[in-house]
């Protein structure tokens, strides 16, 4: 469809309203856009949650999904860091 470059002052409206423009170019309406896909950066999950509604204010269903690889490096760092307290915990509390 097209490429936003980000700036550092790009806020979340200039990109959904990039994508809306492109969406009017291609005669696509939010009705046959089954999901949108960002990144999990605070700016773009901003972004999805405004396209979702925008779709909803067309009668559309679209969804936002974030970025499964940027979720599961969320969700391993959680994990990991839950083992490292487990590991350290029962250390302190066998080796006593």
């Amino acid at each position: 469809m097209g490429l936003y470059e980000k700036h550092r002052g790009t806020k979340h409206e200039d990109i959904v309203e990039y994508c809306d423009t492109q969406l009017s170019f291609f005669n696509l309406p939010y009705s046959h856009a089954v999901a949108v896909v960002t990144d999990t950066e605070n700016t773009m999950v901003a972004d999805g949650w405004l396209f979702v509604q925008h779709s909803a204010e067309t009668n559309g269903s679209t969804k936002w999904l974030g970025c499964i690889d940027h979720l599961l490096q969320l969700v391993t760092k959680k994990a990991i860091s839950f083992m490292f307290f487990c590991l350290l915990f029962i250390y302190i509390l066998f080796d006593y």
